[in-house]
């Protein structure tokens, strides 16, 4: 069976994490993470990353890279902020640099949950989508599913037990 980390991109115990609450509660085998309760400092842009495959900063990006590397698939809910990303998940994706160009996470299923406040969310859909591509192709994560949802409306539970099915198999 896959062990299953749901991570929650927001800095708020909003929507994205309702919606991973409810996958954790239904899933078999998933952990919820939230990166707010982990101290996570900007990149400071120096590239020692790039020569020692490691970040300089001594801070909690390693507990949470750890709990990554210990499971199966891993979930992201990522709120959508004016097209883009939180600047909040932004700074977590910034500190990953040292896994570019070394496939660090290569064996690793994704699977992200887009939150926004349209009420069309397969708009939403389009610009995470966007958004994440580069984030895709340079840490080379393999994406297996996608799922948008608009925070304008009641949690959608027939798409959620569509993950936590999804995830079960």
């Amino acid at each position: 069976m896959n062990k299953v980390l749901l991570i929650c991109a927001s800095n708020r115990d909003a929507y994205s994490y309702r919606i991973l609450k409810e996958i954790q509660n239904n899933a078999s085998n998933a952990k919820l993470l939230k990166l707010k309760d982990y101290s996570i400092e900007f990149c400071k842009g120096c590239l020692f990353c790039d020569k020692n495959a490691k970040c300089i900063i001594n801070d909690d990006l390693n507990v949470v890279i750890n709990q990554m590397l210990d499971n199966d698939i891993i979930v992201f809910a990522i709120p959508n902020y004016f097209g883009g990303m939180s600047g909040f998940f932004k700074n977590f994706i910034d500190r990953l640099h040292y896994m570019y160009k070394r496939s660090i996470l290569k064996n690793k299923k994704f699977v992200f949950i887009y939150t926004g406040a349209l009420e069309d969310d397969s708009i939403t859909m389009e610009e995470m989508t966007m958004a994440t591509h580069n984030i895709e192709k340079y840490l080379e994560l393999s994406v297996i599913k996608r799922y948008s949802f608009s925070s304008r409306k009641e949690l959608d539970t027939k798409k959620i037990n569509d993950i936590v099915e999804f995830l079960n198999k």
